[in-house]
């Protein structure tokens, strides 16, 4: 199938743009994000919705002045809305002792919310793909994800009130977006940060994934593919757990019960998923086996979770409130 036919594909499937749409696409002027707002403006021509285009500069290279003209530009040349706005990443990740990509992330995609309220959009495009996709779930196995991290990135998520963030092109490799880019006689930019090692991200898309390709060059469809099949059943597993949740959880003005009797009866994997949002920080795997432990095996009447909370057994009820 063409990266075109997999597009719509796609986009049909999980009804990513639909009629009278308000869409915002976040360009960076790289392959992808050129790529998406490309199909999206091809897409525009035969499905009424509103297409915008915004380019954020992160201030920590010099190249992004030539990138923001490039992506001004490629809006012009296709008639197409145009905003801009300049991000104090290193400020950000200094203040809240963050990385450079968590802070990056966090204030780009504030920008993205911030310009969509302020002009009407009701949907925020990104560029993210197959390989990004793969990339992602590799990261989070080597971070220790649980059950919810083989979901991969979502087709579309929402982002507060009346506003969602879709991956239009994440059924495309690599691959076929530089092949549409070549058929479409479309130029990009090339970030060189994409290149450096000291990145994780980079780390996995230029050594293990090529290495696992080498293996089986269908790895990153068949991680897709997973990850929807995942998500497809986390979905309908979460829905329950909610439920579960809603009737052995209570929180009250000062800290959170938890209905031990009822807790124990649960499923191990039910258990677990309403530790983790039960817990208001440590949500990894091995503090949530830690919670489970103490909770269903331990005579232990107390457990000193972190600095700032502490769990413990009270009446048939297990206590989370902020320590002493």
């Amino acid at each position: 199938m063409n990266p075109w036919d997999s597009f719509i594909q796609s986009v049909n499937k999980y009804g990513s743009v639909s009629a009278f749409d308000r869409v915002l696409a976040c360009v960076s002027g790289g392959p992808d994000s050129v790529a998406m707002l490309h199909l999206l403006w091809r897409l525009k021509k035969t499905l009424r919705f509103e297409l915008g285009v915004v380019y954020i500069d992160h201030g920590l290279r010099k190249e992004s002045i030539k990138e923001e003209k490039f992506v001004s530009e490629l809006s012009e040349l296709l008639n197409l809305p145009y905003f801009t706005a300049r991000i104090p990443v290193r400020k950000h990740s200094g203040a809240k002792k963050i990385s450079i990509e968590a802070a990056a992330r966090e204030l780009r995609y504030g920008e993205f919310e911030k310009i969509c309220r302020a002009h009407g959009y009701d949907k925020i495009a990104t560029g993210h793909n197959a390989n990004d996709n793969a990339e992602t779930l590799i990261m989070w196995l080597l971070r220790g994800t649980g059950p919810d991290g083989l979901s991969g990135i979502p087709q579309r998520r929402g982002c507060g009130p009346k506003l969602e963030i879709i991956r239009p092109i994440l059924a495309l490799s690599r691959r076929e977006i530089i092949a549409y880019l070549k058929s479409q006689k479309l130029k990009f930019v090339t970030d060189k940060s994409n290149f450096s090692m000291d990145y994780t991200r980079n780390k996995i898309r230029h050594n293990i994934l090529p290495a696992l390709e080498k293996i089986n060059k269908k790895v990153v469809e068949h991680i897709l593919n997973l990850t929807r099949m995942e998500a497809e059943r986390n979905e309908f597993f979460n829905e329950f757990v909610r439920g579960a949740k809603e009737r052995s959880v209570v929180v009250k003005s000062s800290r959170i019960e938890l209905d031990l009797k009822r807790f124990i009866g649960y499923n191990k994997a039910v258990q677990s998923h309403i530790v983790k949002d039960f817990l208001p920080e440590k949500k990894s795997v091995s503090a949530v086996e830690r919670v489970l432990n103490w909770a269903i095996f331990s005579p232990e009447k107390e457990l000193g979770f972190s600095r700032s909370w502490r769990l413990r057994k009270a009446k048939n009820k297990i206590i989370l409130e902020r320590g002493k």
